[in-house]
């Protein structure tokens, strides 16, 4: 049987082998990614999450870290995009998120609890800004 490597012996392979990561970039950071928090707990982390919902949690996993937080969704165009928030067991709690083009087509999701709008942002324009330095790591982990 074949074993493939998971990311944690890949990380540990390319570090073994001196290469410096000095910035982590992290889309769809969720609540945290252990994994990347483990292996480069000295990077400087860029967390991109559009949901508004999480950002307590993820400022709470990463207080010990160098990190800058955006609400912002990752695509191939700087517009806006607008998060509709669902509860699909019916508690009232969110349970899902949805991403839609328009303003229009969020108010026309049915069963939602809210909606609201975000910045849609290139890759490109977010690097711009700088805070990214030295050698970096992507890391791409969406839905929709």
């Amino acid at each position: 049987m074949d074993r493939i490597p998971s990311t944690e012996d890949s990380l540990r392979a390319l570090l073994g082998r001196g290469l410096r990561i000095e910035t982590v970039i992290d889309v769809g950071v969720h609540h945290a990614t252990q994994k990347l928090m483990r292996a480069l707990p000295d990077a400087f982390h860029l967390l991109l999450e559009p949901t508004k919902e999480r950002a307590d949690a993820i400022r709470a996993n990463y207080a010990d870290f160098r990190y800058d937080l955006q609400q912002v969704a990752v695509g191939d165009k700087d517009d806006d995009i607008w998060i509709v928030n669902l509860d699909i067991v019916g508690k009232g709690d969110v349970t899902h998120s949805r991403v839609v083009a328009t303003e229009a087509e969020a108010k026309s999701v049915a069963n939602q609890l809210e909606n609201y709008a975000v910045q849609l942002r290139r890759l490109d324009t977010l690097m711009a800004s700088g805070d990214c330095t030295g050698t970096y790591l992507v890391k791409i982990d969406v839905d929709g």
